[in-house]
């Protein structure tokens, strides 16, 4: 019963995770979503370092029950760990030989890779989170991989339903990543596929310094899984099914740092031996041998298979540009702060860019340099910052992202716009455009006389570097006009009451 309840629970957990993250209409509250997030470790310890006045209940609720049980979040909230068992299903389903054996502790390595994961974390370099973190990990395979199959399902949904006349189901523009964002997921997905296939929950008990931390925690647990070892005949059947690779039959010792609490000994062993708070035990001599069945993964090896997914959704342009355009500073989200504030605290989970419905917010390559790949930048060729939108800052589960009132989000500039005269159409074709100020929410972008025609003038103060006049440019390959960021975020302006007025035109896939 114990594993039965485990395997729902795994799966209920999942599917909110999912319905957290990838609410493509947000339908689901930001409360709702704090809830299922705060359940993460990594992200609810950012959380709390940064308002320590504010104690996350999930999170206590997580250090808590590991306290007292030991590390059931590993094998029922964390994401990447169901998607580990799934791993170890198909090996189950593909093999007939034994599944798993005794893996050593590795507590030395364990321990090294948990330090220096902190060290780099204190000194503000999230990258071996990014790369290490479980609730990192599953945002990125969910965004590269789940996320299209999620708009597929919405769409088809939507399509057939308009077909009997029914328009209740709208249907979702999706628009791909980076090619290198699928790139990397796919090479991190592989990896971790391959390891959970081969040696079960390896990755959890060698890398993972989320499970460093909790199984620390575990080893003061007062209910933990243990063996009689006078009734125990040693028949290996536990280890075999062990993905933890933590039972020492021999031994009859269970390392309980190790342990992911999945219930699998106590339900395969023969005799009845293996038990959890149990002062004494009778071995149950009835008892016949039982084989692992974990129903309910149906359909989820459907979120591991990848499509193909290479092309770049962006506009039409048209136009020559020779002058060539370096951006020095990178534009990071509203609500960062800032480059250094926003680099020391984001690990790149990818919920943000997920959730941006411009696809504005692109995980990085090379912006923030090798420590900072795949933490979100405003990639302006994608989109632009919605002038109403606060999305982002919302469903920030580390905190590198800080909740903005609308008001205050209007009026945080995240860069500065430049003009770049001898790329613009007007100056090399003679033709007129205006795309840039069309398009710009505060009109620090206006048009100006010009040899019969109109040139874009710019007012620094009141821009607050949103993009829409860079994507709505159509020039190529180097843009007229761009927006260099801030290396802190300061306040614009406020535009003339006539220009506030003015409601903001949403530029179509091609502005003109």
């Amino acid at each position: 019963m114990a594993v039965l309840l485990r395997r729902i629970a795994a799966v209920l957990f999942f599917l909110a995770f999912i319905a957290a993250t990838q609410d493509i209409f947000q339908a689901v509250s930001p409360q709702y979503k704090n809830y299922i997030l705060s359940l993460q470790v990594v992200p609810a310890i950012l959380q709390f370092i940064q308002k320590p006045a504010w104690i996350i209940a999930g999170f206590v609720v997580i250090l808590l029950t590991t306290m007292l049980m030991g590390r059931l979040y590993c094998s029922t909230v964390c994401p990447l760990g169901f998607i580990q068992d799934v791993f170890s299903r198909i090996r189950k389903k593909t093999q007939k030989k034994p599944r798993f054996i005794e893996l050593p502790n590795y507590r030395k390595t364990r321990y090294t890779v948990f330090i220096l994961t902190l060290i780099f974390a204190v000194f503000g370099v999230t990258l071996p989170l990014s790369l290490l973190d479980p609730f990192s990990l599953s945002g990125k395979f969910v965004n590269a991989f789940v996320q299209p199959l999620v708009v597929l399902a919405n769409n088809g949904v939507s399509a057939a339903f308009a077909r009997a006349g029914n328009y209740s189901v709208p249907p979702y523009v999706y628009r791909l990543h980076t090619v290198d964002f699928y790139l990397i997921s796919v090479i991190l997905f592989a990896a971790i596929g391959y390891i959970s296939y081969q040696k079960g929950r390896w990755f959890c008990n060698i890398l993972c310094p989320v499970g460093t931390f909790l199984g620390i925690l575990a080893r003061i647990a007062p209910k933990k899984i243990k063996i009689d070892e006078i009734a125990c005949k040693g028949c290996g059947v536990c280890e075999r099914v062990c993905k933890a690779g933590c039972i020492d039959t021999k031994a009859h010792q269970i390392d309980f740092e190790r342990c992911v609490v999945c219930y699998n000994c106590i339900d395969v062993c023969p005799t009845g031996v293996i038990y959890q708070n149990k002062k004494t035990h009778k071995p149950d001599t009835k008892k016949k041998p039982v084989t692992v069945s974990r129903k309910g993964f149906l359909g989820i090896s459907a979120v591991l298979a990848l499509q193909g997914i290479q092309q770049k959704a962006i506009k039409k342009e048209t136009g020559e540009s020779r002058v060539v355009v370096n951006r020095k500073v990178p534009v990071t989200p509203p609500g960062s702060g800032g480059v250094e504030r926003f680099t020391e605290l984001c690990t790149a989970c990818q919920q943000c860019t997920g959730q941006c419905p411009s696809l504005v917010l692109q995980p990085s390559l090379t912006e923030y340099g090798f420590l900072g790949i795949m933490q979100p930048v405003m990639n302006f060729s994608f989109g632009y910052c919605n002038f109403e939108c606060t999305l982002c800052m919302e469903i920030c589960p580390t905190g590198a992202l800080l909740p903005l009132h609308i008001k205050e989000k209007k009026l945080k500039q995240l860069g500065k716009v430049t003009f770049v005269k001898d790329n613009c159409i007007v100056e090399t074709k003679g033709t007129e455009c205006g795309a840039c100020s069309e398009h710009c929410p505060t009109k620090a972008v206006t048009m100006v006389p010009y040899k019969n025609l109109k040139l874009p003038e710019i007012k620094e103060k009141i821009c607050i570097g949103c993009g829409a006049c860079e994507y709505a440019c159509p020039v190529k390959p180097y843009k007229a006009i761009y927006v260099e960021g801030n290396k802190v975020h300061c306040l614009a302006e406020s535009p003339s009451n006539e220009n506030a007025t003015r409601k903001e035109a949403v530029p179509e896939e091609f502005p003109f």
